[in-house]
């Protein structure tokens, strides 16, 4: 059946292939970027929260300790 095909048909046809390929992998690879950043941004911001949350929490617990 592929040797019915012309060349030029089959390597457009390979052409247009790779180049979804190649797009798919990228986009793969923008969304995990993006993923990964938007983890990091998240763990800041829990970290944050925690260090305040302790800075808030500390005095209370010594002068319990102290009593």
């Amino acid at each position: 059946m592929l040797l019915k095909r012309r060349p030029g048909f089959v390597m457009a046809e390979t052409l247009v292939a790779l180049s979804l390929l190649t797009m798919a992998v990228s986009f793969w690879g923008g969304l995990e970027v993006m993923m990964q950043r938007r983890d990091q941004a998240m763990i800041q911001q829990i970290e944050q929260a925690r260090y305040q949350y302790e800075q808030q929490r500390l005095p209370q617990l010594n002068a319990v300790a102290d009593a």
